[in-house]
């Protein structure tokens, strides 16, 4: 009866879990946070470039989907002149590294490219994105104009950017 008990209450929190997942909005603003560069130097909310689109990409270097999409990101970079570029992980800094050199070697070392360490854990609480890779595309203002996790739609995001008039 335990056993029963024990997988019932697995499924139902599975279940749960999804209809959480799907519920959840991102930020429409961009909120409040801490991330940290390479060097462990901070990057907070009022850093944040104000003169450009501020597209944020929430990874993981073991997901395939994200390898696609850091990939066309990386084939597509020379339109994101206009961009604030912001690659967001959780994982140590050695896989990312590979990862990066593998799939976004354009990315690398570019002034409007920024690599960021989510040391505390914090921004799947505050921007809410729903699976990896969680792509969002905020304005000048910190307002969300896009966002998605399907690699198939980055196109969605660089039409924005091409029609994005300051």
């Amino acid at each position: 009866m335990n056993n029963v008990r024990k997988f019932l209450y697995m499924v139902l929190f599975f279940i749960f879990s999804i209809s959480l997942n799907t519920l959840a909005q991102p930020a429409e603003n961009i909120p409040e946070f801490t991330l940290y560069k390479l060097d462990k130097t901070q990057f907070k909310r009022g850093n944040l470039n104000t003169d450009k689109l501020l597209l944020f990409i929430f990874f993981d270097v073991k997901c395939e989907h994200c390898q696609q999409a850091i990939t066309q990101i990386n084939k597509r970079y020379s339109e994101l002149s206009n961009v604030a570029v912001h690659l967001i992980t959780l994982d140590h800094p050695e896989e990312v590294k590979g990862f990066l050199s593998k799939h976004g070697n354009n990315l690398l070392e570019k002034n409007n490219v920024t690599l960021f360490f989510d040391l505390k854990n914090e921004f799947i609480t505050r921007f809410k994105p729903r699976k990896y890779p969680s792509i969002f595309l905020y304005s000048p203002q910190k307002k969300l104009i896009l966002y998605d996790d399907n690699p198939e739609k980055l196109s969605k995001f660089f039409e924005k950017i091409k029609g994005f008039k300051k």
